[in-house]
């Protein structure tokens, strides 16, 4: 299953879970295009772009909605993005895709 143009705002603390927010723009949330407890893939980026993670992890409906993290691959490597509870981090795939096990 693919999702077109799904995008939060997010937060995290050091390399736990992201905790996603509202919709940014005109785009949809995770919760929109996807089950709960569904596999998914993500795209994370600071603001600017500079600071990125391509990963997989599982959406959990909640309140806050959260993605798990398993890192494929970062701008550091194939460590987690690792910020500071007042950095925040946007879910910027494109193509948001749900793993079919």
């Amino acid at each position: 299953m693919f999702a077109e143009k799904t995008m939060e705002a997010s937060a995290i603390t050091g390399t736990g879970s992201y905790q996603l927010g509202t919709a940014v723009g005109a785009f949809k949330t995770w919760r929109s295009q996807f089950a709960n407890l569904s596999p998914v893939f993500y795209c994370a980026e600071n603001g600017d772009g500079t600071i990125w993670e391509i990963g997989y992890g599982t959406l959990t409906y909640g309140s806050p909605d959260t993605i798990s993290r398993s890192v494929l691959a970062s701008s550091t490597g194939s460590a987690a993005l690792t910020c500071s509870p007042k950095r925040r981090a946007a879910e910027r795939c494109r193509r948001s895709v749900k793993i079919s096990p």
